[in-house]
């Protein structure tokens, strides 16, 4: 009996130990966005190139006068509430974004709002 006893306490050590690496690893990996400039907000308008509604956030590249920009947006499911979606925001469309520029990748930015065939969104 006192083998059994002690295996299910080992069990729930390891269990808890496992539990607590795998939340810490779940954190870290979504960082927040600390790693972009809250105090400065740029605007560029060009080209959608390889869309992707994918998790933790959907992204794309934007195609603006040569110079490609690498755009991370809200999670999927919050853009849709907001109204942007892979079936008004598609590759070789026009585009006008607005967000946080990331503060050492120069071409890379969050943004906070977009406007899809002169509609503007908010998608704080």
């Amino acid at each position: 009996m006192a083998m059994k006893s002690g295996n299910s306490a080992y069990r729930r050590v390891v269990l808890g130990l496992a539990f607590i690496i795998i939340m810490g690893l779940l954190a870290y990996a979504h960082h927040g966005w600390s790693e972009f400039d809250q105090n400065e907000e740029v605007t560029v308008t060009g080209v959608v190139e390889e869309p992707a509604f994918e998790y933790p956030h959907a992204k794309m590249k934007l195609n603006a006068e040569g110079e490609t920009w690498d755009i991370i947006m809200a999670p999927p499911r919050r853009l849709n509430r907001m109204g942007v979606s892979d079936t008004n925001l598609q590759e070789g469309m026009t585009v006008t974004v607005t967000g946080h520029p990331h503060h050492e990748n120069d071409n890379m930015m969050r943004i906070f709002e977009i406007t899809i065939d002169d509609e503007t969104i908010s998608i704080r």
